[in-house]
């Protein structure tokens, strides 16, 4: 299973994966399943709501869904929320979350975010 992160899901469905590295593109190529943490959804309505993407939460994940059969993993996201009580190397709650999701999932998380890949042995770009 393969989590990608919200960057992530904004340039696949902008249909810029130029964007991806090299390895996030051969990951997501060879993954068998891929999906997205609910704090993904939510953080990219926040960001439409800012006006920082074009398009709403709803849009972007059910453009994913439906082109790409990627799907929102919500199982164990109460106990993602409790384990993410304890990455305190970041003050970002998105970031928390997801990356407690996939870690308790075992999965890979595909992030350009520079701080996630170096907290979390999982995480690559």
């Amino acid at each position: 299973m393969l989590f990608i992160d919200t960057h992530v899901a904004v340039f696949i469905h902008n249909g810029d994966p130029a964007l991806l590295s090299p390895t996030g593109l051969h990951i997501l190529d060879s993954a068998e399943a891929i999906v997205l943490s609910p704090m993904t959804a939510l953080e990219l309505g926040y960001l439409y709501e800012s006006g920082k993407i074009r398009f709403r939460s709803e849009e972007i994940t059910g453009f994913l869904s439906r082109e790409l059969g990627i799907s929102i993993e919500t199982g164990g996201f109460g106990r993602a929320v409790l384990h993410a009580v304890g990455l305190t190397w970041t003050r970002d709650p998105f970031d928390r979350i997801i990356t407690a999701q996939a870690a308790l999932s075992g999965a890979t998380l595909l992030t350009r975010d520079r701080t996630i890949r170096d907290n979390y042995a999982g995480a690559v770009w």
